[in-house]
């Protein structure tokens, strides 16, 4: 069964949220946050071993949201998608706003706290929620999952890094905003009509799978032949330019903090020169995290300091998973997902239970 959810957020933003189920024979929904540049759609990738099929077929309540700004999300009470202030937004207004209310919506629909699953930008988001909404965080949560967590962008590689430099972001940034009204690597028809003829091709497969590894890790071993043409006509989606320019800051600065607007924007904002740093120390809901050795973006050093900023009560563990070429992509597409499935319904087990132990 599928349904679909519209709903109206508090800045005026319209988000859609999918549910997901078969039988529904367990008690805690599973809500699920998808990365930058894609959508829900990267939670069925794989097929029958995509998460929300095996969460599905064990039982499990799956919701989906599609933050602002993608394909599914891209209404405003009174903004239009091609209007660029519809696009000045980041994973902060996503953290309190679009994660909030999906929350909400879960709760109040199943009368049950959730488990939330997020992947890189959509770990993000919970990050800045629970740290800033704590008292609503743990309301609603048993816990939080965390696959290729992005706190911390310190040591980041690809090509990602490259673009966010000083001395280059403004430019794209710029050109962004005079031919793309802030909406960050639109998804034109130019590019679908390119997309499903490299999808026709193996070669064209592989061919994307490095250009996709040069921003994410390139494992082109994990490849699944028969389903990446999907993951290639699909993965792409709409990103608001300010999001990255959030991450930028981060990578820069060493820090995970608010919004940067310069030394006066922040002192009206914030009422000090520099933005504050989200509390994630206090986070008061269970959070596990999973990083793979070659990821490009959510790094063992960058990640591993996320973790230890946790306090020690919230912290469920720290899994590196063992395929030393395991990649940021490989989380959504990976042939051997299976291996990540188990060690996630260990953790569920665990914030069900409430038998978290700190590694």
């Amino acid at each position: 069964m599928t349904e679909n959810y519209s709903l109206t957020l508090d800045d005026g933003y319209i988000i859609t949220v999918f549910r997901v189920y078969n039988e529904i024979t367990q008690n805690t929904p599973i809500v699920l946050g998808h990365g930058s540049l894609t959508n829900p759609i990267c939670w069925m990738f794989s097929g029958n071993n995509s998460l929300s099929y095996v969460l599905g077929n064990k039982g499990y309540d799956v919701w989906m949201v599609s933050f602002r700004g993608t394909s599914y999300s891209n209404e405003h009470v009174y903004l239009s998608s091609k209007d660029h202030k519809y696009w000045q937004f980041t994973f902060h207004q996503m953290g309190i706003y679009d994660l909030k209310s999906t929350l909400d919506l879960v709760y109040n629909t199943t009368n049950q706290k959730a488990i939330y699953i997020g992947y890189s930008m959509g770990t993000t988001n919970s990050y800045v929620y629970c740290s800033l909404l704590r008292s609503h965080c743990e309301e609603r949560l048993l816990g939080v999952i965390s696959y290729a967590p992005v706190g911390y962008l310190q040591d980041a590689k690809g090509v990602l890094p490259i673009l966010w430099q000083p001395f280059i972001w403004p430019t794209v940034k710029a050109l962004t905003y005079t031919f793309f009204n802030g909406e960050f690597l639109k998804v034109t028809p130019i590019y679908q009509f390119f997309t499903k003829i490299v999808a026709a091709s193996p070669l064209g497969n592989y061919v994307m799978a490095f250009l996709l590894g040069l921003s994410q890790g390139i494992h082109i071993n994990t490849i699944d032949p028969s389903y990446f043409p999907v993951v290639i006509i699909r993965w792409l989606d709409s990103v608001g330019i300010e999001v990255y320019t959030h991450y930028s800051q981060m990578m820069i600065g060493k820090n995970f903090s608010l919004f940067d607007y310069g030394k006066q924007g922040n002192i009206e904002h914030y009422s000090q020169e520099y933005p504050p740093a989200y509390p994630t120390h206090d986070i008061s809901v269970p959070v596990a995290m999973f990083v793979g050795k070659n990821d490009y973006l959510s790094t063992l050093t960058s990640s591993m300091k996320l973790y230890n900023m946790l306090n020690s009560k919230s912290r469920c563990g720290y899994q590196i998973l063992e395929d030393p070429q395991w990649s940021h992509y490989d989380f959504a597409i990976a042939k051997t997902l299976p291996i990540l499935h188990r060690l996630t319904f260990a953790k569920i087990k665990d914030m069900q239970q409430k038998t978290c132990i700190s590694a």
